[in-house]
């Protein structure tokens, strides 16, 4: 099944897109309730039928903010990627002496993707600037929710 966002209950063929693996197949798309129906016909005449099973999100991302649904990870690339599952969280960075760095919103996490910390999770991602501990912050709604600080290397 795939999870719907917040707030959708209804599905259409349009959110599936796929592409035949082979010459001579031909496939049909159609919407049967809260399922999209892909009905492939092989060269040789064979068919069969995929079913993706829609279902709406009981996660409500403009809930109260909680600390288990942020993320602060770093990336292989040195890059440190902070995530949420939650609409209009921020970011704020700053260095040891408080200088600001950085206030930036964090995209919402597909609601499909369970845990905060999914390595498949759009994020927003920071380059660090410089070598050394950098602060940061989560808010939302004006509220500090978790911070914490992180070492970054150039």
């Amino acid at each position: 099944y795939y999870t719907l966002d917040f707030g959708a209950t209804y599905v259409d063929e349009t959110r599936v897109s796929f592409k035949l693996s082979e010459s001579g197949q031909t496939a049909i798309v159609y919407k049967d309730g809260m399922d999209v129906k892909v009905l492939v016909t092989a060269q040789d005449g064979t068919t069969a039928t995929y079913v993706i099973h829609f279902v709406a999100s009981t996660f409500d991302p403009t809930a109260d903010v909680m600390a288990d649904g942020l993320c602060i990870t770093r990336t292989d690339d040195g890059y440190w990627k902070f995530t949420s599952k939650y609409s209009n969280v921020y970011v704020l960075l700053a260095d040891l002496s408080g200088r600001p760095l950085l206030r930036a919103e964090i995209p919402m996490l597909d609601p499909n993707l369970e845990d905060a910390c999914d390595s498949r999770g759009e994020g927003y991602l920071y380059v660090p600037q410089y070598s050394g501990v950098h602060v940061y912050v989560f808010t939302a709604k004006n509220k500090v929710i978790l911070g914490g600080k992180f070492r970054a290397k150039q």
